[in-house]
């Protein structure tokens, strides 16, 4: 048989040049889509060919780019070059095996077992996922194991999608039935009362929306006491992949406890704890144009000087064509069910793809939805909108991580916003709510659930974002401006066109999508202007409190107390938000603690000061008597209105997102109660949540004027039958904290819970009103009319106008109870 020398030849050069470029141009490709490079591709390969000896690097390409092609050529020219082995991380095992089967399409040679010997000298790429480098029974090595498996070049792709991994896998999770758990609850509880000791009770009763910090103070002082039931534990399922992971850094770590279970998190990624990624000598961080990089600080430990010169294309007008429309903006008026309405006629002809958080929510798109997708058949389900039409399909809770392109999702609505799962993290957004560290996560993502409809720059889809606690978010509290300079320029010409229906109904705004749908040549021409001439930014957006706070942090790990001390000192120096400068001098006093407790306590209750959401320190904190409402409740909603809002539209805006908070739910007692402070300012009365500041009284407290108050216990997450014993026991001592503070006030006492009825064996107060499921229903329908008669008057509001919206709705002082609650009974 005649041999074909010119294979050898080729073989020879695939397996010796090192240009990038070079190697794609031996590649034994076989599909027509990889005949050639784009340029976005090639002005990438070049750059980091220029620079590829650097010890990291971020690569920013738009989504559907074909960044998975420059991964893989990367790692091939790095193995070339004799930086070998080489790995490639995807987030997820659907996505490794779409970066397998895209390799196989080019002729690359590549495995996904960590034990090949072809992998292991250099003559094929580890495709790999983000969970079995980062476990801690990594078969890289954890710890003093030291590096089992060495990694020449190490490339991470999706970057962004890869974080809530690498937090879950750097967390330890015990459910409360686990064995651990009883022994250190009792070791916390006394701590934990301190600080409040009615959020104890809902702890003990299984409540799950309650999270309660271990105070750090308590926390570094029985810390040996913890390692002790965690290594007895340390073979469980809950422990034998992430105790390894922390055992070294403990007493670095946030205990939260919850309703349920108990999440021990570090303050910043260990990620030392898997030496050959850190001995990686070339590793490339991949991802779509995030707007804040400091991820790669505080996850993975990159040098900040690494992102001062990002690779990116030449061009950043490679991303597919988005029309991006907010209809519940546009018209506050126009309801769930009617973009719901408007979807399921679209998905006669087109697939359209709703992205929910919750099972919950899901079932609002039920009687619509074709396919409901969880986790479990996601990669069935995707394939089925990728080879043809469906209509209408539901993914719960996949923000990122999927491919859509072209017919698979021509229309994406993303409803709401990503629920959070880490107890850390729902402590965070309560506590920096508002400031540029959650609006930065919350802009990511969005534009990571965005980026989901188009795969590449030939791509088109319609975007609706809907729901009114993420409508909020993007407008009144900015998260618009966060958005990277690509998603805001098509976000913006977006709102431009669809002003012209601005407060239509839903008919109206079905009417500017088609423009988009129909490929009408005017939107085409103008949704390429808009994007045509961007260019990226090759410097990255890096957060000076993430980069000080890592800093701190390794500095601790090494035993540098007053170094870490004097980082974070710096931070608080420079920060001009009280709330995040709060929350700093809590991270400097967790410090402190090591070298100097009673100085730790004096900057825990200067932390407070400015955040009295933060932890109370051992002596507490001085309750400040809540400012009494006023004689006239009209001017004081008045003024509140004009204070917090500019326009009639974000009135509204902020009123929808406030009524989706007040309603009967497991999991968001935070919310409902913030919301209930709010709604005391919208109808001139005066808020104060005593028992999150303070840990002592009531959930809300409201002044309602003429020395008339209301103390207010939220159980909205309840789901039993009853209320019981335990929750009026907490509305008596309420009452009696009031009296103790107050005197003899006017007082009444309100449960908010879904039924009536007090168990046999409490003893209610016989004056407790209770706010029910149909009470609550007929508050959410007074504030939302009362609202829009401000919002139709929004201009000219004076007092008497605004009084008789007052009484109407029954929302003056004297009229609320009677209107707003109802009567208890006691079962027999």
């Amino acid at each position: 048989m005649p041999i074909d020398f010119s294979k050898l030849a080729k073989s020879n050069a695939l397996d010796s040049v090192i240009d990038p470029q070079e190697v794609f141009s031996a590649l034994p490709r076989q599909e027509g889509r990889y005949q050639y490079l784009r340029d976005v591709q090639a002005d990438v390969l070049r750059k980091w060919f220029s620079r590829r000896k650097d010890a990291a690097l971020s690569i920013k390409m738009n989504t559907g780019s074909g960044k998975t092609t420059v991964g893989l050529l990367i790692l091939k020219s790095s193995l070339n070059e004799g930086c070998g082995p080489a790995v490639y991380v995807a987030p997820d095992l659907y996505l490794a095996q779409q970066v397998i089967f895209e390799a196989k399409a080019l002729g690359l040679e590549v495995t996904d077992e960590p034990a090949s010997p072809r992998f292991h000298n250099g003559k094929a790429i580890l495709v790999t996922n983000i969970y079995r480098i980062f476990n801690g029974k990594s078969v890289f090595g954890i710890g003093g194991e030291g590096s089992k498996i060495s990694i020449g070049s190490i490339v991470i792709d999706d970057v962004h999608a890869c974080l809530a991994t690498t937090e879950e896998q750097f967390s330890i999770k015990l459910p409360m039935e686990h064995e651990a758990y009883a022994e250190l609850w009792k070791l916390f509880k006394g701590d934990l009362a301190g600080q409040s000791s009615t959020r104890v009770l809902d702890i003990e009763a299984g409540d799950p929306s309650v999270n309660m910090p271990v105070p750090y103070w308590a926390w570094i002082s029985k810390c040996d006491q913890v390692a002790a039931a965690l290594h007895t534990a340390r073979t469980s399922d809950e422990l034998k992949f992430s105790w390894p992971l922390l055992r070294d850094c403990l007493k670095f770590c946030t205990c939260v406890f919850g309703g349920k279970s108990i999440e021990i998190s570090p303050h910043c990624i260990p990620v030392d704890q898997v030496p050959s990624f850190v001995k990686a000598k070339r590793k490339v961080f991949m991802s779509a144009t995030v707007a804040d990089d400091s991820i790669l600080v505080s996850h993975f430990n990159v040098q900040p000087e690494a992102l001062e010169n990002i690779v990116t294309p030449e061009n950043a007008n490679d991303i597919g064509e988005r029309m991006i429309l907010v209809p519940q903006e546009l018209n506050p008026k126009v309801e769930d069910e009617d973009v719901k309405s408007l979807c399921a006629s679209l998905a006669a002809k087109h697939n359209v793809v709703v992205i929910v958080p919750t099972k919950k929510r899901a079932d609002f798109w039920q009687d619509v939805a074709k396919l409901t997708l969880s986790a479990t058949e996601l990669q069935a389900g995707v394939k089925k909108l990728k080879e043809g039409h469906v209509g209408l399909v539901v993914l719960i809770d996949k923000y990122d991580g999927i491919d859509l392109p072209y017919d698979a999702a021509r229309v994406l609505v993303i409803d709401g916003l990503p629920k959070i799962y880490r107890k850390i993290s729902n402590l965070e957004q309560t506590l920096l709510d508002g400031t540029d560290e959650i609006l930065n996560r919350r802009a990511q993502q969005l534009e990571q659930g965005m980026g989901r409809g188009i795969r590449a720059s030939d791509d088109y889809c319609v975007v609706f974002l809907m729901g009114r606690s993420l409508i909020e978010q993007l407008y009144n509290r900015g998260t618009v401006h966060k958005f990277t300079p690509p998603t805001k320029a098509q976000f913006d010409l977006s709102s431009t066109i669809a002003e012209q229906v601005r407060g239509k109904n839903i008919d109206a705004i079905a009417e500017i999508v088609q423009y988009a749908l129909r490929r009408d040549q005017d939107w085409v021409k103008a949704a390429k202007s808009v994007v045509i001439h961007l260019k990226y930014e090759t410097k990255g957006s890096v957060n000076g409190v993430t980069v000080g706070r890592r800093i701190a942090f390794n500095m601790a790990l090494r035993g540098m107390y007053p170094e870490a001390e004097a980082q974070m000192q710096l931070l608080i120096n420079s920060a001009t938000d009280r709330q995040l400068t709060g929350w700093l001098k809590q991270q400097l006093a967790d410090y402190k603690t090591f070298t100097d407790p009673v100085s730790a306590q004096e900057i825990q209750r200067s932390a407070v000061g400015d955040n009295v959401l933060l932890l109370r320190p051992l002596q507490g904190v001085h309750y400040t008597r809540i400012r009494e409402a006023g004689g006239n409740q009209a001017a004081a909603c008045i003024a509140f209105v004009k204070s917090r809002f500019k326009i009639a539209n974000s009135l509204l805006v902020w009123a929808n997102d406030l009524i989706n908070r007040l309603v009967f739910e497991p999991e968001t007692a935070n919310d409902f109660e913030a919301a209930m402070k709010e709604l005391a300012g919208l109808i001139g009365f005066e808020g104060q949540r005593p028992e999150s500041e303070t840990g002592r009284g009531p959930d809300v407290l409201w002044s309602m004027g003429n020395h008339v108050f209301a103390v207010i216990e939220c159980k909205n997450g309840a789901i039993v039958s009853t209320i019981t014993k335990d929750y009026c026991n907490q509305l008596s001592g309420s009452i009696n904290w009031f009296v103790e503070i107050y005197g003899k006030a006017s007082v009444t006492p309100i449960m908010v819970h879904p039924v009536t009825v007090f168990e046999r064996s409490a003893s209610p107060l016989a004056t407790v009103c209770i706010i029910n499921q149909n009470k609550l229903e007929e508050l959410r329908n007074g504030i939302k009319g009362f609202t829009v008669a401000l919002s139709d008057s929004f201009n000219k509001l004076d007092t008497s106008f605004v009084a008789d919206r007052l009484v109407y709705f029954g929302l003056i002082s004297e009229a609320f109870v009677l209107r707003y609650t109802t009567r208890y009974t006691k079962q027999r």
